[in-house]
């Protein structure tokens, strides 16, 4: 492994590698939960096999730990706020881990609800309509990535598209440095959702 991650595309899910130091690599699978059959660690196995990519990175790799499995995670709440209750980060949504915005998502929603309930809290006006001020900033907030992740995550579930969006932003390297700054949440996602982008990524 180098010093970037690298995700590997099939038509059922991704595998994501990732380099953490010390020769150590985390090597994780996302898939549909229906498709894990019989014992995890030969399912695990079997997923790899059919990367040859990634099976032959990993044909002298070790485990030194066990395999850990988790989910499913994607979840959408209709709002994040209820009477004295309020969700932060992936417990008010989360729904896939490919373009690794689970950090910001969660110190960005964190700071808008610091701002937008900080004055209700020392009244204590905590009912769920005082706090609706936070769903509406979410939602400005975190809209547009939203409607990205979505186009992202059907286009790496159709083989065809991803495989032509793949070949354009390698050939336009300031697309897909557009497309991994605003998965990367320092670009406004208005950047990549503007009809000239589409154009160019498409054709």
């Amino acid at each position: 492994m180098g010093t970037v991650g690298e995700m590997h595309v099939t038509g059922s899910g991704y595998v994501g590698l990732a380099p953490v130091g010390n020769g150590l690599t985390n090597v994780s699978v996302v898939a549909d939960q229906r498709t894990v059959r019989g014992r995890p660690i030969d399912w695990f196995r079997q997923v790899i096999s059919r990367i040859p990519e990634v099976q032959s990175r990993l044909a002298r790799a070790e485990f030194t730990g066990p395999l850990r499995g988790a989910g499913p995670f994607a979840r959408r709440s209709t709002r994040a706020t209820a009477d004295r209750a309020v969700l932060v980060g992936d417990a008010a949504d989360f729904y896939d881990p490919f373009t690794g915005e689970g950090v910001y998502a969660a110190l960005r929603g964190a700071e808008l609800l610091a701002s937008t309930v900080s004055s209700r809290l020392e009244s204590d006006r905590l009912d769920a309509t005082n706090l609706t001020a936070y769903d509406r900033a979410r939602h400005h907030e975190f809209r547009g990535k939203w409607i990205l992740e979505r186009i992202i995550a059907w286009t790496v579930g159709h083989p065809f598209a991803l495989d032509h969006a793949a070949k354009r932003l390698a050939s336009k390297p300031h697309l897909a440095d557009l497309l991994v700054g605003v998965t990367g949440d320092f670009v406004p996602a208005k950047q990549v959702l503007r009809p000239g982008y589409t154009l160019q990524l498409v054709w």
